[in-house]
């Protein structure tokens, strides 16, 4: 018998894939720069470094994305 603690396995797919479809509603830079920040962990200067702009722009595109999420609703947390 499982347990009440335990947790949907679909769950967590789910969430994977709503995290995608909110991401994809993303323009691609900004999108890019949500990535390398918020899941890979990416300093802005690295990040800047790999989308060939300055870390203003990358913490800029970053923060239009995150505003972006909110505003369509996925910034629920």
């Amino acid at each position: 018998m499982a347990s009440s603690s335990s947790t949907d396995p679909y769950d967590e797919v789910d969430l994977r894939e709503d995290v995608r479809k909110m991401l994809l509603s993303l323009a691609p830079r900004r999108r890019a720069a949500l990535v390398l920040l918020d899941m890979y962990g990416y300093g802005s200067e690295e990040a800047a470094r790999i989308m060939g702009v300055r870390p203003s722009t990358v913490r800029a595109l970053a923060t239009q994305g995150r505003a972006a999420l909110r505003t369509s609703g996925g910034g629920r947390a």
